[in-house]
């Protein structure tokens, strides 16, 4: 038969020891949530970060080929704007133009919020536009200057590589759209892109096509 003082010594012990197994289990519980949202903060925002390049980049997809519509619009409208034919020198002009007595028409061929769209501290879709001045033409060291009577290029940019957007993309009269991942991005606009590392874009499906090759965040 069990002594009492035994069995009671046993309870009172027992008694001593739950607090501790409480306190362990509990700490060992808070450090599991810990690591569980840490991962799962971390993975939830590479995937947003992803999800939220991509369509970014889909838009400045979308905002080339509205540029190209533009700038064909403008060329047919530019001989009674500032007396010749040729394309718009400036994006911002695809919105409001200077005619030759140096008075604003405002033309809307694009919105103001993307012809705005110059500098990475104007943006739209994570993206900014630039004018492109000079192309490069394979093996030869002098670029080419644009001449708007017969040509116009127009590269789209991420504002914050690797989180806005991962490519920059490039169009031009020809309605060619290329792209190149922005850590292969230099500067440099080739006369045909195809041999400067660029990728063209037929279809927008060929730009998914890319993006599920391109870098990741």
């Amino acid at each position: 038969m069990i002594n009492r003082h035994k069995l009671q010594n046993r309870r009172e012990h027992a008694f001593v020891k739950l607090p501790g197994i409480v306190i362990n289990t509990i700490f060992v519980g808070f450090i599991c949530a810990g690591l569980f949202l840490a991962y799962t903060t971390f993975f939830s925002n590479d995937t947003v970060t992803l999800s939220r390049m991509r369509k970014n980049e889909m838009a400045a997809y979308d905002h080339l080929k509205e540029i190209f519509t533009a700038q064909n619009a403008y060329y047919e409208k530019s001989r009674e704007i500032v007396g010749r034919k040729l394309y718009a020198v400036f994006l911002t002009h695809l919105w409001k133009a200077v005619d030759r007595g140096g008075r604003p028409v405002n033309l809307n061929l694009i919105p103001e919020s993307l012809a705005v769209a110059v500098g990475t501290t104007k943006i739209v879709d994570g993206y900014y536009f630039i004018d492109v001045r000079q192309r490069r033409i394979s093996g030869k060291q002098a670029p080419v200057t644009i001449d708007y009577t017969k040509a116009w290029t127009v590269a789209a940019i991420p504002q914050k590589p690797g989180q806005s957007g991962s490519f920059v993309l490039m169009i031009d009269q020809t309605r060619a759209l290329s792209a190149i991942p922005v850590d292969k991005y230099a500067s440099r606009y080739p006369v045909h892109p195809e041999k400067g590392g660029w990728t063209l874009l037929t279809t927008k499906e060929d730009l998914a096509v890319l993006q599920e090759k391109g870098p990741m965040p």
